[in-house]
């Protein structure tokens, strides 16, 4: 797990072609994006933008992925980003699905980071992570991008 300035991301995988895209979209994103999927380099490199609203942690489930790594960030809100080691004994709640590269599990102990405007978190396949909850006693809107980057592009 990454969290970072999104001026720093740049620092990271510096080597990595698709990384460099990510960023150099990330770098030029407008103001008021549409939302949806946003094809960066087909399914190498791509982008999810969406708007809703924050949850609570009550209900949420913990995700992991096997082929993309994230870069989460958000254009308008904040949110609590819930993460914790890997552990093999968590329960899954939903098995892994290869067409949505995704499994859920069950919390146990994490811990959450605040993301905001101008930072970014980068997930990379097998860190266990929270989004979208609460970054405050109630729900609020966000607008956020995940750019996926396939990690063996990494």
């Amino acid at each position: 797990m990454i969290c970072d300035t999104i001026d720093n991301l740049k620092n990271y995988f510096a080597e990595s072609a698709a990384w460099q895209k990510a960023i150099a979209f990330i770098d030029n994103l407008p103001e008021q994006p549409e939302l949806g999927r946003v094809d960066i380099d087909g399914d190498d490199v791509f982008a999810v933008i969406d708007r809703y609203n924050t949850k609570s942690v009550e209900g949420a489930k913990i995700e992991t992925h096997t082929k993309y790594a994230d870069i989460q960030l958000l254009l308008e809100g904040e949110e609590l980003i819930g993460w914790q080691p890997k552990d093999e004994n968590l329960m899954v709640l939903d098995e892994y699905s290869e067409e949505n590269d995704i499994a859920f599990y069950e919390p146990t102990e994490f811990i959450s980071s605040k993301l905001r405007s101008g930072l970014a978190c980068v997930y990379l396949p097998g860190e266990y992570h929270m989004p979208q909850l609460n970054a405050f006693d109630e729900s609020k809107e966000v607008c956020k991008v995940v750019v996926k980057i396939k990690a063996s592009l990494l």
